[in-house]
């Protein structure tokens, strides 16, 4: 069977990647598609591997690391055109793995297109302002209201071709039923590699005395929460960000008169998982649809502090993490306070059977059932 994946990106690794490399373990042959791929940040990924399709003739712009963090938002209305053009009439199998407009590729009577929906495209239907402050938007902003009304036409439409529509989670099912008045077949919560995590934390047994945020830097995950808890609250505590992206530059700024927060950049996935295990808690401030860190914090053996709405709400049970209702440092801080007083209530053996409830043995099974 010939299979080829399309994905809107692969420039910054995160969540969405880890879904790609348990497909590829499925279909170790697979071709992958995507409009913007900045292959150096995938060297010691599966996907640096397998023939890796560039769609967009701008794609040579990702040699320049502000562009790969940056600026390929800003062409989001090229999507369309380069999902309606391309042509994959020589594979059986097209998995959509959707964010943007992948899930708009066009197929015949005798292929299957099984779309998987991280979210909808968040700054066209929910987050319509989130991009006004990158400079290139700027630029074009003249424009940008027709171009996004222009883009939402020809996704609402696209989301009608694939043939099954899978999505990551309860949060992301409404979204899209609510957007693309289109129900989805299944729910399907994405691949955690929690059973590798487990094995390689466990070595890591005592904690260290410091909070950890391990995120995309983008505006959406409301990284600047935490950022103004730690500096006005708990300036001798300590807070980790681990991470780069477009917000680095604004987070960074924050930060000038506060020791106690430190960037760690890009890490490794040995470093990761030791932060993950010696950190008191992972600290999660924005709204995510599922969420992956979270459940990789549970099989490092660490609760979350998390925003409590969108898939926080799916993965933290109340053995496993704390919640806070407004996206506030005084929320965040309560939340803080709270934790620090049940610190000893959260056992890892707890966090850790949560966790295997997400494991990527799980996804590839549930998923390989469907295809068949």
């Amino acid at each position: 069977m010939r299979v080829a994946i399309v994905c809107d990106k692969l420039t910054i690794p995160g969540g969405a990647e880890k879904v790609i490399e348990a497909w590829l373990e499925i279909f170790p042959k697979a071709d992958i598609y995507t409009v913007f791929y900045d292959k150096s940040y995938y060297k010691n990924s599966k996907i640096s591997k397998h023939k890796v399709i560039a769609l967009s003739r701008l794609n040579w712009l990702t040699f320049f690391k502000p562009f790969s963090k940056n600026y390929f938002r800003a062409f989001f209305f090229t999507y369309p055109k380069l999902i309606d053009s391309l042509n994959l009439q020589n594979y059986d199998l097209i998995i959509s793995s959707h964010a943007v407009a992948t899930h708009g590729v066009h197929t015949n009577k005798s292929q299957l297109h099984i779309a998987y929906i991280h979210t909808p495209l968040r700054y066209a239907y929910e987050q319509k302002n989130a991009v006004k402050k990158y400079s290139l938007v700027k630029l074009l902003y003249p424009l940008y209201n027709k171009l996004i009304a222009k883009f939402r036409k020809w996704d609402k439409q696209a989301a009608y071709r694939p043939y099954y529509v899978i999505v990551n989670s309860k949060n992301t099912y409404n979204k899209y039923l609510k957007h693309y008045k289109r129900k989805p077949n299944k729910i399907l919560y994405p691949p955690v590699e929690v059973q590798r995590i487990i094995n390689k934390s466990q070595k890591y047994s005592s904690k260290k005395d410091f909070y950890l945020v391990l995120s995309r830097l983008q505006e959406y995950k409301r990284i600047d929460i935490a950022v103004k808890t730690f500096s006005k609250y708990f300036p001798d505590k300590k807070l980790i960000i681990a991470g780069d992206g477009p917000e680095l530059k604004f987070l960074k700024k924050l930060t000038k008169k506060s020791k106690n927060i430190v960037f760690a950049g890009l890490v490794s996935e040995t470093q990761k998982i030791e932060l993950l295990a010696y950190a008191k808690a992972l600290i999660f401030p924005g709204e995510e649809d599922f969420g992956i860190v979270m459940v990789e914090a549970l099989a490092a053996g660490t609760p979350v502090i998390a925003f409590g709405k969108g898939g926080a709400t799916e993965i933290l049970t109340k053995n496993t993490g704390i919640l806070f209702d407004k996206q506030t440092p005084h929320k965040l801080a309560n939340a803080i306070v709270q934790f620090e007083k049940i610190v000893e209530e959260f056992k890892p053996a707890a966090l850790r059977k949560r966790a295997k409830k997400f494991s990527k043995k799980r996804f590839q099974k549930e998923f390989l059932r469907v295809v068949k």
